[in-house]
């Protein structure tokens, strides 16, 4: 589905940005080292979306909106 989240073999997220009949395009969202053509990735049926609100306020995120800093 196209703005789904998909999950690679090594735990990185990314997002589906192209549905064409024979591959899709995926956006990588965290580390891309480990990830080559032909492993597994399996859809998580979860559009991309990123909360907001006052618990954010002051914190390190990273692109899919997980706390990075620590606390």
């Amino acid at each position: 589905m196209f703005g789904e989240i998909v999950v690679f073999e090594n735990g990185s997220k990314g997002m589906v940005l192209n549905l064409l009949e024979d591959y899709i395009g995926v956006l990588v969202l965290g580390p891309y080292h480990m990830i080559c053509q032909g492993q597994v990735v399996v859809g998580t049926g979860e559009i991309f979306k990123l909360s907001v609100g006052d618990a954010f306020l002051g914190r390190v995120v990273n692109g899919v909106g997980e706390p990075i800093d620590g606390l």
